[in-house]
């Protein structure tokens, strides 16, 4: 059959985490993409953590259920996720407000 070859292991990315920020993006009362209230809001990574992304403020953005279906199904761009992660006058309510 086939022989295998050796082969280094890839070691996976160390994630940065940030309990306050993904706290303050669950606590939003909004989605950040289509800006509806929501009850529930879900932090969507747009670098993948498994990618090595991280929970980063320009990474990460709050989604009702509904945008964060469309996010992983790519109805909703990756450029356009970025661009609201990454705005200038973004505030996230109890992570910007506080040092």
């Amino acid at each position: 059959m086939f022989e295998r070859e050796s082969y280094e292991p890839i070691e996976k990315p160390i994630r940065h985490i940030d309990e306050r920020l993904l706290n303050a993006i669950r606590s939003l009362r909004f989605c950040e993409v289509c800006g509806r209230c929501a009850g529930v809001i879900h932090p969507h990574h747009v670098k993948t953590r498994g990618s090595g992304g991280g929970d980063f403020r320009s990474s990460v953005v709050g989604c009702c259920p509904a945008c964060h279906d469309d996010a992983h199904r790519g109805k909703i761009s990756r450029a356009k996720l970025l661009a609201i992660a990454s705005a200038p006058f973004r505030f996230i309510p109890g992570y910007d407000d506080q040092s």
